[in-house]
C-alpha cells in the first residue's frame, strides 16, 4: 500500500468525531517523554503563567538516562501532580507503534496504566500521545477505546470536524529565532478561534534537537495570555468541547496568574 493511500485510510478510518468549534480559542501546552529539566524549567514557566499542561509519561524512561537528558523521576512526577498538572500516557518504551503487534499495544497501554497508578496513587488522565508520532490504523482502533484522546505530531491548528484518535500537535522547538513563526500561528488561532496543541521535550539552553530553550517557551506562554486565548490541559479542552461548558481555572492556578499580573 503506497503511503498516499494508508495515510487516507488513517484519516478516515477508526474515526472519533469531535466537533471543534470554541467560542474562545484554544491553546493546549504539552510536553512529551516527560524529561527532567522540563520538570523544573518547564513547569515554573506553565505555573508563572497559570496553566495547566499534559504531560505524556512513557513510563519505562521513569528515571532513566536517554540521549536528550535524564528523564523525570516518580518524585518529578509526583511534585508536577502536587502543581495540578495533568498526567497523561505515552506507552512504556517509547517504541513506536508501527513496530509493535496488537498485543504489544495493548500490553503497553496496561503497563503504562499500572505504571502510573503506582507512582500517582491514582489513575492518570485518559489522554494519549503516540510515541514519535507514528500511527498505524490497528493502534488508532485499539487505543482509541482506551483513551479520550490520541495525539499526534502532524502540526497545525484543529476547527471543525476532528478526529479525537488524531489530534494535530505543533512543535515548540530551537530559541528566540523560531519564536516569530509560532506567534503568527499563534495570532492566527486569536483571529479564528479553533484548538492549537504545542508539544515540547528538553527545555534548557543547550537543548537537543527536540528541545527547546526556557526563552522560546516564556516567550510562547506569554504570547498566548496577551491574546487572550483560553489555556488548557488536552483534558481540559476535551471536556469543553464534549460538554459545552467552560472550564474553571483552579483557585491555585488563577492566583499564580494574578500574582505574576498575567
Amino acid at each position: 500500500m503506497n503511503a498516499r493511500l494508508r495515510n487516507v485510510r488513517l484519516r478516515m478510518l477508526a474515526r472519533r468525531e469531535l466537533q471543534v468549534r470554541p467560542r474562545q480559542p484554544i491553546v493546549s501546552f504539552s510536553f512529551d517523554d516527560v524529561l527532567a529539566d522540563a520538570t523544573h524549567a518547564g513547569l515554573q514557566i506553565m505555573q508563572r503563567h497559570g496553566i495547566q499542561a499534559t504531560w505524556y509519561v512513557a513510563t519505562g524512561l521513569i528515571g532513566s538516562a536517554g540521549p536528550h537528558g535524564p528523564h523525570a523521576s516518580e518524585s518529578d512526577l509526583k511534585r508536577l501532580q502536587g502543581t495540578g498538572q495533568e498526567i497523561a500516557a505515552h506507552g512504556v518504551s517509547h517504541r513506536m507503534v508501527t513496530k509493535l503487534q496488537d498485543s504489544e499495544i495493548l500490553q503497553e497501554a496496561d503497563a503504562c496504566e499500572a505504571g502510573l497508578r503506582s507512582v500517582l496513587g491514582q489513575a492518570a488522565a485518559p489522554h494519549y500521545a503516540y510515541p514519535e508520532g507514528a500511527v498505524t490504523l490497528a493502534a488508532k482502533r485499539l487505543l482509541g477505546k482506551r483513551y479520550l484522546t490520541l495525539r499526534t505530531v502532524r502540526p497545525g491548528i484543529m476547527r471543525g470536524r476532528c478526529d479525537a484518535s488524531l489530534l494535530r500537535g505543533t512543535p515548540i522547538y530551537g530559541g528566540a529565532s523560531a519564536f516569530p513563526a509560532i506567534a503568527t500561528m499563534l495570532d492566527d488561532l486569536a483571529a479564528r478561534p479553533g484548538w492549537l496543541i504545542f508539544y515540547a521535550h528538553d527545555i534548557r539552553d543547550n537543548h537537543s534537537a527536540y528541545g527547546a530553550t526556557a526563552e522560546l517557551l516564556e516567550k510562547v506562554a506569554a504570547h498566548s495570555r496577551a491574546l487572550g486565548v483560553q489555556c488548557l490541559s488536552v483534558g481540559q479542552a476535551y471536556q469543553q468541547l464534549t460538554q459545552g461548558s467552560a472550564v474553571t481555572v483552579p483557585e491555585s492556578d488563577q492566583a499564580t496568574r494574578n500574582a505574576s499580573g498575567s
